[in-house]
């Protein structure tokens, strides 16, 4: 069974990152968002 790693969800938050910045420094874009919570809970089951 193929996993992800937490290297894999950094890159794809990096991605999301350069393709919708923040326009005010602050708020995320909601995919994002959704691969913040994943890495938190990966974090968080480590």
């Amino acid at each position: 069974m193929a996993s992800i790693h937490i290297t894999d969800i950094e890159a794809a938050i990096n991605y999301w990152r350069d393709k919708k910045p923040s326009p005010d420094g602050v708020t995320l874009a909601p995919e994002i968002r959704a691969l913040a919570e994943v890495y938190a809970l990966m974090i968080y089951y480590k």
